[in-house]
């Protein structure tokens, strides 16, 4: 008796611990109280569950997925087992599980085998299984305290339907943040509660994709001889699931309240994520859904439609991954495509044009739909029309896709075509083949009433307003709809009541009626030197307006630009917004979201009127479609003919016309015509730019990061620092040459971790303007940064040091090619070796710094226009667009 009562007081101490440890583990309470808490019931009659769980290196999580399963609100010892199988772990996984194993021996079971992979030990883990019900929860993964007792609760009140297949809520945890998410796709099928559906009546309520949230039945599995194929990357589960499904009695329930947490790692990828680096991903995958459908063939004579749906939901994400970005998929040789497409191509024999439409319940746009379309039945119509936008002069911008780039439709009104005043034509491509010609047009309406759109062979296309594919399609709209829809700018009420009092309380304020219709400048919100500074200054001299400037008050240029008298405002205070509220234009060289969203769109996008002017911060060489599209800018400034057609023509990634777009020059350039060296010293400036992948994760809505401390590990750091360590630069101050390193701001916080003594270090704050830089060098080092248009635009030759190449542009990087070949229109030799850098600045050195005839003229091409006039053609843009 005493020894039992030591036991038990042992066992209770060990859960009190572990409590401890797991409510310093979760920082959210909420998740804390869904996993650990909850008073224990009887055992529900009848039900057993055998849980198997597939573990490698699992040391860090283990505990708590254990933790969430023995804390179960239904009877443990009576109704669940668990089979931990560890596929051959190197760390102390097996140690943690025997502990568990010890406190809970007749429930809690671990095997060890070697490698064999996660379907390997999920088979094995099946052998083992003695309960009616399977459940495979990964171990990385929880659930929470109710799981199980949400299911007997549905299982009871159906009990006389006998379902084979339990699926259960998956949200996503972030790992370390109070922050729990159901934005799975999949999970619409959860929003009208608890139920039993029929699988094959209700097919979109039946896809499934994952085995780790579902319970099936023991004898089906092993009556039937299902397994876990060996699917790399990730259809295992996708395969097992469905597989099952063929073979059961059909009945599914849906248990929303069983929440299967998926734990997403902030520092690491996902399994889901990095299969994309996988070859097996373009080929072996997809063999996977063939063989699937050709056993849904086999036994039951056609492809069920909700396995039709699985393969075009999952196919969805090929199209998502790679159009108009193929670097993604630069990894795999020509034959590999070739083969991936007729995979592709393969795989959709198998599937209905009624079941890819299912793809349009996933928001993924017209444009995805379209294209998939496309690739899948090749002779399709035109799509639909959508309406986008109105401006204030009567002017409606819609949009529609073809496979065909000369087929056009047309608005039509009292029967009556009317011409666009500016169109283009955007061309995607998918694995060597057009995906969907996207055409944009601006058509003024003036004061009529109704408009609709034909093709040329008068047919008429249904038109719908906004982008929500659950929008009502019509034969034609009237242009008073039109305003409407656009002038609500829909949010929801209570949303509306946010803005709402803020804006009463705004208005009231004298402080507010100082800033109306006011011109708000800014470029980062650290610091300022750049477009609006230049731009703001020309404005404050030669314009009336009313005219401020954003910038953090601890930014190294506030004092800098009150001794210059301009009026500054507070970065993210109270002026900062009442000003975004009464602006008529944020002017800005830059487009993150620390700029645009500093007054949230879902709050307050019914009371901000101002219009977006973006000035660029440098000239865009490289694709950058993907970031600039989505956003609101009534003007995007250019600087050269071939920056502005790749931006503004056809045949390109980006959403803009030439109704945005203007060819006017940067603002600093005026300033930077005018300066002259301040001395004759010869001096060369390195200027390297920086990379996604090698700084941290900016923090909240500012241009600040996080500190990444592998850093010195990159092969940039490497690089550069064996450059600016070397032999060849410290014999530069022997010859009285001056070498300045200015580092890219998101660099500058790393710059000591550089071996930094042959060069001169140069940070932002050290500067009044990086204008004097630029003019005071005879000779630029850069990589891929366009500060190399800066000294093209003064006629000084530049070097691009290029060590990275392949990776910069693998298609995981910042930088997707665009219309500038670096070779074919760059101002300087392209080079991959430090050998090459050095004997080039050692040739610029010998010949004073002159360049060769092939680059002048380059140079020259590339800022044609007069000089000196940017600001002016810049404003004169702005004035057009007040009456838009």
């Amino acid at each position: 008796m005493l020894q039992k009562s030591y036991s038990n007081f042992i066992k209770n101490k060990r859960k009190r611990k572990r409590g401890e440890k797991l409510k310093n583990y979760f920082n959210s309470e909420q998740v804390y109280d869904e996993v650990c808490k909850g008073k224990k019931r009887i055992a529900p009659k009848g039900f057993s569950v055998s849980i198997i769980i597939a573990m490698y290196n699992s040391e860090e999580d283990i505990d708590v997925c254990l933790t969430s399963l023995v804390n179960q609100t239904i009877e443990f010892k009576q109704c669940i087992e668990v089979i931990l199988v560890d596929d051959g772990s190197t760390d102390s996984t097996q140690k943690k599980c025997e502990k568990w194993v010890c406190e809970y021996p007749e429930n809690i079971f671990y095997y060890k085998q070697s490698n064999q992979g996660v379907a390997g030990a999920r088979n094995f883990g099946i052998d083992k299984a003695t309960k009616e019900w399977l459940s495979f929860i990964d171990s990385d993964d929880f659930v929470n305290g109710k799981y199980f007792e949400e299911i007997c609760a549905l299982l009871n009140k159906h009990v006389e339907n006998q379902p084979d297949i339990i699926s259960c809520n998956v949200l996503v945890f972030k790992d370390g943040k109070d922050e729990i998410s159901a934005s799975h796709p999949l999970n619409y099928k959860y929003r009208e509660g608890g139920m039993i559906v029929n699988i094959d009546h209700c097919s979109s309520h039946a896809v499934q994709l994952f085995a780790n949230s579902c319970l099936v039945k023991n004898n089906v599995v092993k009556n039937n001889n299902i397994i876990f194929p060996d699917i790399k990357p990730s259809f295992e589960d996708g395969y097992f699931i469905n597989h099952y499904m063929l073979v059961s009695n059909k009945l599914m329930i849906l248990s929303p309240r069983s929440k299967y947490f998926y734990r997403k790692k902030e520092n690491s990828q996902s399994l889901i994520s990095t299969s994309w680096d996988k070859k097996e991903r373009y080929n072996e995958q997809i063999k996977g859904y063939l063989s699937l459908c050709k056993l849904a063939m086999k036994l039951q004579g056609s492809v069920p439609d909700r396995i039709q749906k699985v393969v075009a939901y999952d196919l969805m994400w090929h199209f998502k991954h790679s159009v108009g970005n193929e670097k993604k998929i630069s990894f795999l040789s020509d034959e590999d495509k070739y083969q991936y497409k007729l995979l592709l191509k393969e795989a959709f024999k198998y599937v209905n044009q009624e079941n890819i439409r299912f793809i349009e319940r996933f928001n993924f746009g017209l444009f995805y739909e379209y294209g998939i379309y496309n690739f899948a039945f090749s002779e399709i119509d035109a799509s639909e029309i959508n309406i986008l936008d109105v401006d204030g002069q009567q002017n409606v911008k819609y949009r529609y896709f073809t496979n065909e780039k000369d087929f056009k439709i047309y608005p039509v009104v009292l029967g009556q075509k009317l011409v666009p005043v500016h169109e283009k034509i955007k061309q995607s491509n998918f694995l060597g083949e057009v995906f969907a010609f996207e055409h944009i047009a601006w058509v003024n309406v003036g004061d009529r009433d109704y408009i609709s759109f034909e093709d040329s062979n008068k047919k008429v296309k249904p038109v719908k307003i906004g982008r929500n594919p659950n929008s009502k399609k019509m034969d034609g709209v009237f242009c008073n709809q039109i305003k409407r829809f656009y002038r609500k700018n829909k949010i929801n009420d209570k949303a509306f009541e946010v803005s709402k009092k803020f804006y009463r309380k705004a208005s009231s304020t004298f402080l507010s009626q100082k800033f109306d219709s006011c011109w708000l400048f800014m470029d980062r919100d650290t610091q300022a030197d750049d477009n609006a500074e230049y731009f703001y200054e020309f404005v404050s001299k030669n314009k009336q307006e009313n005219i401020w400037f954003v910038l953090r008050k601890n930014s190294f240029d506030w004092k800098r630009l009150k001794e210059k008298g301009f009026k500054l405002i507070e970065y993210g205070s109270i002026s900062h917004k009442l000003a975004l509220l009464k602006c008529e234009f944020l002017i800005s060289s830059h487009a993150d979201e620390y700029i645009i969203n500093v007054m949230p769109q879902k709050f307050y996008k019914d009371i901000l009127k101002y219009k977006f002017i973006f000035l660029q911060h440098g000239v865009i060489k490289h694709d950058m479609s993907s970031w600039l599209n989505n956003k609101n800018i009534s003007l995007f400034v250019t600087s050269t003919a071939d920056e502005f057609c790749s931006i503004a023509g056809d045949f390109n990634s980006y959403n803009f016309t030439k109704k945005e777009v203007a060819l006017t020059g940067l603002p600093r350039h005026d300033c930077l015509y005018k300066k002259k060296k301040r001395d004759d010293k010869s001096r060369i400036v390195i200027m390297p730019t920086w990379r996604k992948g090698i700084v941290g994760k900016t923090i909240g809505l500012t241009n600040e990061r996080h500190y990444n401390n592998d850093f010195i590990n990159t092969e940039y750091f490497c690089e550069w620092n064996k450059f600016f360590k070397s032999e060849f630069l410290k014999k530069m101050a022997f010859q009285d040459i001056e070498v300045i390193l200015f580092m890219h701001a998101n660099i500058e916080p790393y710059v000591a971790e550089f071996d930094t003594s042959n060069v001169k270090v140069l940070r932002h704050g050290d500067v009044d303007s990086m204008q004097d830089l630029f003019v005071d060098s005879d000779l630029m080092i850069t990589d891929y940064s366009s500060v190399a248009f800066e000294m093209a635009f003064l006629q000084k030759p530049v070097i691009y040091y290029q060590f990275d190449r392949l990776s910069v542009y693998s298609g995981e990087s910042l930088y997707v090619e665009g219309y500038f070949n670096f070779e074919n229109h760059g101002f300087g030799p392209v080079l991959t070796e430090q050998a090459q850098l050095e004997e080039s600045v050692a040739n610029y050195l010998e010949n004073d710094f002159k360049i060769d005839d092939k680059y002048i003229g380059r140079m020259k091409k590339t800022f044609p226009y007069e000089k000196g006039k940017a600001c002016e053609r810049v404003y004169q843009e702005i004035v057009k667009r007040r009456s838009q």
